[in-house]
C-alpha cells in the first residue's frame, strides 16, 4: 500500500472512531457537552477547509481507482498478477469510497448537530423569555389581586358608611319628628293657656259686676 493510501486508511479509521463516538450510548450530560463543543469549537471550524481539500483528493483517488478497476477487469488476462492488480485496485476503490461515504455522513451529521444546537439555544432563549413573561404575569396577577382586595375593603367601608348614613338619616328623621311633635304640643299648650287665661279673665269681670 502506497503512502497516500496509508493516509487514506488512517483517515478512514479516524472517521470510524469519530462516528462510533458520536453514536455511542453516552450519558446525556456528556453527549450534550460534546455536541455543544463540536458545534462551537474553533479548532473544528478551522479544520473544515482541510477536510474539504482532503475530500477533493480522496475523490480524485476514488475516480482513479474506479478507472483502474475498470481497465484491469476488461483489458488483462486472468493470471495471478492480474488478479493481484484487480484486488489492489478494488481495495483502493473500497477504501476511498468508504472514506468519501463517511465524510459525507459526518458532514451531514455535524450540520444536523449545529442546527440542533442552534435550535436548542433558541429554545432556551424562548424558555427564559416565557419564564420572565410568566413571572411578570404572575406579578401583575398579584398586583391585581391586591387591588381587588383593596377594592373589596373599600367597598366594605363604603357599605359600612352607607349603613351609618342610613342610621343617621333614621335618627335625623326621628329627631325631626320629635321636634315637630314638641313644637305642635308647645303651640297647643300656648293655645290652651291663652284660652284658659281668656276664660279666667271673663269670669272675674262678671263677679265684679255682680257686686
Amino acid at each position: 500500500m502506497s503512502l497516500f493510501y496509508q493516509l487514506v486508511f488512517v483517515i478512514l479509521i479516524s472517521e470510524m472512531l469519530l462516528f462510533g463516538l458520536l453514536i455511542a450510548p453516552l450519558p446525556l450530560g456528556i453527549r450534550r457537552s460534546m455536541l455543544k463543543w463540536m458545534s462551537t469549537s474553533p479548532i473544528l471550524t478551522r479544520s473544515k477547509a482541510y477536510f474539504r481539500i482532503m475530500f477533493v483528493y480522496v475523490s480524485i483517488m476514488f475516480v482513479d481507482s474506479l478507472n483502474k478497476v475498470f481497465n484491469t477487469t476488461h483489458h488483462h488476462e486472468g493470471d495471478a498478477f492480474h488478479r493481484a492488480n484487480v484486488f489492489r485496485e478494488q481495495r483502493n476503490l473500497y477504501l476511498t469510497g468508504a472514506v468519501l461515504f463517511l465524510s459525507l455522513l459526518l458532514n451531514r451529521f455535524f450540520a444536523m448537530i449545529a442546527e440542533l444546537m442552534s435550535n436548542e439555544t433558541k429554545s432556551e432563549t424562548l424558555k427564559k423569555q416565557a419564564a420572565k413573561q410568566s413571572t411578570d404575569y404572575l406579578r401583575l396577577l398579584d398586583k391585581e389581586h391586591d387591588h381587588a382586595a383593596e377594592l373589596d375593603a373599600l367597598n366594605k367601608k363604603i357599605d359600612e358608611l352607607d349603613a351609618k348614613a342610613r342610621q343617621v338619616d333614621v335618627v335625623t328623621r326621628q329627631a325631626k319628628q320629635t321636634h315637630d311633635e314638641y313644637m305642635r304640643l308647645t303651640d297647643r299648650f300656648v293655645e290652651l293657656e291663652r284660652k284658659y287665661d281668656a276664660a279666667r279673665g271673663g269670669t272675674g269681670d262678671d263677679a265684679r259686676k255682680t257686686r
